[in-house]
């Protein structure tokens, strides 16, 4: 059922080629998603990069602040395991905030890499 969805996922057999790029596929689609990457198509744009703005400023700024107000209003009801989900709730939107931030800022570099795993799959010419 999976491998419908996503067809990497598959073992590939010895016989047939792979190359290194495919190894990004999933993670340029979700970037993709987002809009933290250039669009294909000029036309659109406008919508991609109002897209990308809204998904970075609800990442970033939006669910990090909703988060603390919210702790900070209901301190006083919470319960010890409401209190310890509440800090790991919070621990990791902000963590994921940063590491979001992180792969954003990387797209460039990630695309450099994927050129010089390019040409190390040319020089590749035998299994051995």
């Amino acid at each position: 059922m999976l491998s419908q969805f996503f067809p990497h996922i598959k073992e590939k057999p010895l016989s047939e080629r792979v190359k290194s790029r495919d190894a990004f596929v999933y993670l340029d689609r979700v970037m993709w998603s987002f809009g933290w990457t250039v669009p294909e198509n000029k036309r659109w744009d406008l919508h991609y990069k109002l897209w990308s703005t809204f998904v970075t400023l609800l990442i970033f700024i939006l669910l990090p602040i909703s988060v603390s107000v919210e702790y900070i209003q209901r301190f006083k009801t919470f319960s010890a395991g409401e209190f310890l989900s509440s800090i790991q709730i919070g621990v990791n939107m902000y963590g994921s905030s940063f590491k979001s931030y992180l792969t954003m800022m990387g797209y460039k570099k990630r695309q450099e890499a994927k050129m010089s795993l390019d040409e190390l799959d040319k020089r590749c010419v035998c299994d051995e």
